[in-house]
């Protein structure tokens, strides 16, 4: 491994004591599974000062001169997760057009954009029941199973979202949203807030 090639966790060194990983995808897995046994997560991963992209995963480690790794507690990265997806959802622009489409009176294209937008705003929520369902799965607490009916509702409404739109079936889309897909996401980060934050709060 070429010598300027350096690594380092929050601040620290990491120095391997055994063969160096083969590739950064390996380094990954490794690190990762380390850090998680620490009862820590990873909140950036800076590959020469880019974030971690599956474009460099099968690159030998020696193609890179840097990795910066900072980490967080448990509980603070939870509590952290939670309180930024709360405060993003609540300050969305509202899309009450988009809710009730006017049926049949214009055509479906003019919605495209708005859809989009619609996918690209509730991305990160997903990514966060995703989150909290991958530890439910590993630690399984008291609020794994309606964890896992909430995610499953919101996933079968996203699968008929996408099929409406793919058929251009403007009420149907205007139905799944404004009746199905928004009230489980506020149902959701209402879980979050009332089941999910309380059992990270009394985490020691």
């Amino acid at each position: 491994m070429a010598e300027v090639f350096r690594i380092f966790v929050d601040g620290e060194d990491v120095v391997f004591s055994g063969n160096v990983p083969e590739n950064l995808a390996t380094f990954v897995t490794i690190i990762f599974d380390l850090i998680e046994q620490q009862k820590r997560y990873v909140v950036s991963f800076l590959v020469d000062g880019k974030p971690l992209h599956n474009s460099m995963l099968e690159k030998k480690l020696d193609a890179f001169r840097e990795i910066v790794i900072t980490t967080a507690a448990q509980r603070e990265f939870f509590l952290k997760l939670i309180d930024q997806q709360v405060t993003f959802f609540e300050t969305l622009p509202r899309q009450p057009e988009l809710n009730y489409l006017p049926i049949l009176s214009r055509p479906f294209s003019e919605f495209v954009p708005k859809i989009d937008s619609f996918l690209l705003q509730i991305a990160p929520i997903l990514e966060t029941l995703q989150s909290f369902r991958d530890f439910a799965e590993k630690h399984t607490p008291d609020w794994s199973e309606p964890l896992s009916k909430l995610q499953s509702d919101i996933d079968g409404s996203i699968e008929a979202f996408l099929n409406f739109s793919k058929n251009k079936d403007v009420g149907m889309v205007a139905e799944v949203i404004g009746f199905r897909l928004v009230p489980q996401l506020i149902s959701s980060l209402d879980f979050l807030k009332k089941t999910i934050k309380p059992y990270f709060e009394a985490l020691p």
